[in-house]
């Protein structure tokens, strides 16, 4: 039992050692942040105390950016991306070495044909035989060399281009092929990076108002036209550190980080103006369709709140906006505007 409680002790104190840590320089105790503010204090991770010591010394202090990079850098498995940046390294220097070792041997290959003269000079038949047969296997390995940098060139060629091909899969895999926004797993892989300066949200869930109908009158093609030109809208109407995604189907989600409820309506009665404008022509008829509308939910959001309980939130609202009447703007819980 002693044992045990001594354990506990030593644990709780670390604990309390991180929590200092992150106090001392004004981290925020999110998951990732008390993550390597812990492994500093127990120092059983070399490389964690090695990277923020030298970066204390140049900086002083921590920035919330190099904790989220050491974190991915030293728990998150090493992607296909940085894989194959290792290999394009590899050939980079294998190509180096087979180059030098190319050059050595012409080298040789040129000093054995002068002692060739030397030699048919001094009438040494055999000599002569022997080392022009030592200079043809000299020529022919230098010529091996040249045809194996050359394979292996073009070998560096394809893993450049199979590098390239991965980093674009990687962006389309976070990405909504339709409109450009993030999709939901883009939105769950750029989230916690958001957390870690940010601890005050508001979320925006917003739905094209009677879109079955448009696309069951005019087609999923102008549908579709429909969904890009207001992914459109909201892309080009969010700041820098926004986050919009493509939640599903005709509704969308834009998480607002260090922005209040005031804010957030501000974003959705820009968005509700600029829709308002759009009207689209229907290529078979000739019909003008249009302009939509968007229903609007809004919820705000802390660190110590579940994402999903609060995105759960802003998606009641839009139903309350969707409910009485649509083109609308509801606050949660039921604070229209």
């Amino acid at each position: 039992m002693s044992t045990q409680v001594s354990t506990l002790a030593i644990a709780f104190n670390k604990m309390g050692q991180a929590k200092d840590f992150l106090m001392s320089h004004q981290l925020i105790p999110t998951p990732v942040q008390y993550w390597i503010a812990y492994e500093y204090s127990v120092a059983k991770h070399p490389e964690v105390v090695k990277c923020i010591d030298n970066y204390l010394i140049e900086h002083n202090d921590l920035s919330p950016h190099f904790v989220c990079d050491l974190y991915e850098r030293c728990f998150i498995p090493t992607s296909d991306f940085e894989l194959t940046q290792s290999v394009d390294s590899l050939l980079d220097n294998v190509l180096q070495d087979v180059s030098q070792n190319g050059a050595l041997l012409d080298k040789y290959a040129e000093l054995l044909n002068n002692q060739v003269g030397e030699i048919e000079q001094s009438g040494t038949t055999h000599a002569v035989e022997i080392i022009n047969e030592v200079v043809r296997t000299t020529k022919k390995t230098a010529q091996s060399q040249y045809e194996l940098s050359q394979r292996l060139m073009h070998s560096e060629q394809n893993a450049k281009q199979l590098q390239q091909a991965l980093k674009e899969a990687q962006l389309e895999a976070i990405t909504d092929q339709l409109t450009g926004l993030l999709n939901r797993k883009g939105m769950d892989k750029k989230r916690p990076i958001l957390e870690i300066e940010h601890n005050q949200f508001t979320i925006i869930m917003m739905d094209i108002d009677f879109f079955k109908k448009i696309n069951d009158d005019n087609g999923h093609l102008l549908g579709d036209r429909v969904i890009r030109q207001f992914g459109q809208v909201i892309k080009n109407t969010v700041r820098g550190d926004d986050l919009s995604i493509r939640f599903g189907g005709e509704e969308f989600l834009i998480i607002l980080p260090s922005t209040d409820i005031n804010g957030a309506v501000k974003v959705a009665q820009n968005i509700q103006t600029k829709i308002s404008k759009i009207a689209w022509k229907n290529k078979k008829t000739g019909a003008t369709i249009g302009p939509a509308t968007m229903s609007f939910g809004i919820a705000d959001r802390c660190n110590k709140d579940l994402w999903d309980d609060r995105i759960q939130l802003a998606d009641s609202a839009l139903y309350k906006a969707k409910e009485t009447g649509r083109n609308k703007i509801v606050i949660h819980p039921d604070k229209e505007i």
